[in-house]
């Protein structure tokens, strides 16, 4: 069993705020956008859209940090079999939970409705619309991640043994190379498919990245100022990634490459690679194993939990559910998001102790 590490752990548990932040202000976010004043609140929530992409980036690095490392990822039958356990099982089951009560929500609010223009739009008719969304792999648009992780996972013993037989050095050269095409073929080839091979190919180069990352920390590990230095300047390179988005946010071409709606950014690859070396290398003695164990929870249940108090402050407040928090929407945001994301984190904690007491 590989030791944990407590900065990364650290690093986890920030991403999954930073991710559950995303999608709690995306109504708020929209709305500063079509406003498009150049206020506090809009650099607020715009650049935490840009800050999350680093998010999802991170989570995929440290997955390939892991698991390359792990010597039994090179068992096949073992690998898949765990792999099957802990991450498919729960994806197939939360799929067909939010193709149902997504379905139920966008049809409850009329957000289908006025999307495809279908005045009495029937529940069926929304299952058929969550239907399709379900086969490209996001039943809720959330679930897109772990379906194009199960396909990294399923690339991964395959990659192990490469890197086992190219050496270090050999394999850190063909993880650039990979990257590097990923991001170049994602630009030109983009993909709608998340559970596809192509998509998953894509950020196979980013997985393997987040091995390459991490051992070159490790060999750093304990130098604090080296640490600090990489996260502040992984921070500097997405606030000027953010100042490029701002400068070209009216040219339509150019600002696709950094509305960072999936994680191929090179600019934002390069940031995420400084954080994880950055949290692999600051020594940090508190113990966040089992928080950080949780955000897998967190991010699968997030959604729920932020549609269920939306509807219920709908229902309580008379406000249009696509007009949720624009009244004060820097403090309802913020409030929200740390809500969903501590009643996110008690859910987990309540599946693991279950989980925990029927073994």
């Amino acid at each position: 069993m590989m030791k944990r590490e407590n900065g990364l752990d650290l690093l986890r548990i920030f991403a999954a705020y930073l991710v559950v932040t995303l999608h709690v202000c995306t109504f708020i976010r929209q709305y500063v956008a079509d406003i498009g004043e150049l206020n506090f609140s809009y650099h607020y929530f715009m650049f935490i859209r840009q800050m999350t992409t680093s998010a999802v980036i991170v989570f995929i690095m440290l997955s390939g940090a892991f698991v390359l490392k792990a010597s039994s990822t090179k068992d096949f039958a073992s690998f898949y079999k765990k792999t099957w356990k802990k991450l498919c099982i729960p994806t197939v089951i939360l799929s067909f939970f939010y193709w149902f009560f997504n379905a139920f929500v966008y049809w409850k609010t009329g957000i289908y409705g006025m999307v495809f223009g279908i005045e009495d739009l029937t529940y069926p008719q929304a299952l058929m619309f969550q239907g399709i969304s379900f086969l490209k792999g996001t039943p809720s648009e959330h679930m897109w991640y772990m379906y194009t992780l199960i396909g990294l996972y399923l690339m991964a013993p395959f990659v192990a043994l490469g890197k086992e037989k190219l050496g270090e050095s050999r394999f850190k050269k063909i993880a650039i190379i990979v990257c590097l095409w990923g991001i170049i073929d994602a630009l030109v080839n983009p993909s709608s498919l998340f559970w596809g091979i192509g998509y998953c190919a894509q950020l196979l180069g980013v997985f393997m990245m987040g091995y390459v990352a991490h051992e070159w920390a490790l060999l750093r590990k304990g130098k604090n100022g080296l640490g600090c230095a990489l996260i502040v300047l992984a921070t500097a390179i997405t606030a000027v990634e953010y100042f490029i988005f701002l400068s070209i946010r009216d040219n339509g071409t150019l600002s696709a490459y950094v509305t960072p709606m999936v994680p191929y950014n090179l600019i934002l690859v390069i940031a995420t690679l400084f954080y994880v070396a950055g949290f692999t290398i600051i020594d940090i003695k508190k113990d966040f194993g089992y928080l950080s164990l949780l955000t897998f929870w967190v991010y699968l249940l997030h959604p729920a939990i932020m549609m269920v108090l939306f509807l219920i402050e709908e229902a309580v407040f008379k406000v249009p559910f696509l007009e949720i928090g624009r009244e004060s929407s820097l403090l309802i945001g913020t409030g929200k998001s740390i809500l969903v994301y501590v009643l996110s984190f008690v859910c987990g904690h309540v599946i693991e102790k279950c989980s925990s007491r029927k073994k």
